[in-house]
């Protein structure tokens, strides 16, 4: 997707709402977290029980959050894990073990963390920023699908990537590219 230059960042904000709700409409069971900038406001709403019934594990690391997500999912859970792009390229080798090789359904929401705000909507591969730039390549080098969720017109990304994960027993990525958006309290308390 291109955005004319006189689009900026401002319309690039995706409400928390719409994620925790295409998260509930997927049926997930637990969510297994590392927070991040990105996606700080769809975490402020998981723990403030959006979604009751989803159980909510705050991790200490990413690779703590990709092995409990499979033991969950052993347990007869249907897991997420939501981390950032710095977060995903540590958790590599655990991703490869019990994602690509074990063929655990690692289900994953990544914030692209230091994305700048003129290269949201454009290839995130012309960002200035490495971290940014490498996590298509990496997710690709493993053969793990992603799918970027820029706008709300790309919250059907959501409910694919995690059909994908669960029917054919794969890591699958939503790189969300766009800050969460928090809700306005007047919004909230009605």
């Amino acid at each position: 997707m291109t955005v004319p230059a006189t689009q900026q960042a401002a319309d690039f904000h995706i409400p928390a709402e719409a994620i925790v709700d295409a998260l509930g409409e997927c049926g997930i069971t637990h969510v297994f977290t590392v927070p991040d900038y990105v996606t700080l406001a769809v975490h402020q709403l998981l723990l403030e029980g959006y979604l009751p019934g989803v159980r909510v594990v705050e991790c200490c690391t990413e690779d703590e959050a990709v092995t409990a997500a499979s033991a969950a999912w052993i347990g007869g859970a249907k897991p997420v894990v939501i981390m950032q792009n710095q977060g995903l390229h540590a958790c590599m080798n655990n991703l490869r073990g019990c994602g690509v090789e074990a063929m655990f359904p690692i289900f994953m929401i990544v914030g692209q963390m230091l994305r700048e705000p003129t290269n949201v909507g454009r290839d995130p591969q012309q960002s200035r920023r490495p971290a940014v730039q490498v996590t298509e390549r990496l997710l690709e080098a493993y053969n793990i699908p992603y799918f970027r969720l820029e706008t709300t017109d790309d919250l059907p990304t959501i409910e694919h990537a995690c059909r994908i994960a669960f029917i054919q027993s794969r890591p699958t990525a939503v790189l969300v590219g766009a800050p969460s958006r928090w809700r306005r309290k007047d919004v909230k308390d009605q």
